[in-house]
């Protein structure tokens, strides 16, 4: 992996055989790469939110920020991501589908 990778937004190994390449390129053979597809649920989309910025690389900018800003920016992702929350639910509950890559290679 290259050192600019070290920050990269998450996901961005994701597609097609992206992280079996660069397993590859570190020198592993027989890798073996198997998809998972689950649906993630989260009560609201705060608990989705808040958690995900505060583990990035935005954190440090999000700490700055006061109350009716974050809540500006939590109101832009719950537009951005209107298609995933659950109509009729109380707390918004936000779903949608992630897939998981796993990796099996020998040294």
């Amino acid at each position: 992996m290259s050192p600019s990778a070290a920050v990269l937004p998450p996901f961005v190994l994701g597609e097609g055989e992206g992280l079996a390449a660069e397993v590859e390129a570190a020198g592993f053979r027989d890798v073996q790469s198997t998809v998972a597809s689950l649906l993630l649920r989260y009560a609201s989309l705060e608990e989705f939110v808040v958690p995900y910025i505060e583990a990035s690389p935005m954190a440090t900018s999000w700490s700055g920020l006061d109350d009716q800003t974050r809540a500006a920016v939590v109101r832009d992702v719950y537009s951005a991501l209107a298609t995933f929350i659950e109509p009729g639910e109380a707390q918004h509950a936000l779903v949608f589908p992630i897939e998981t890559q796993y990796l099996a290679a020998r040294v």
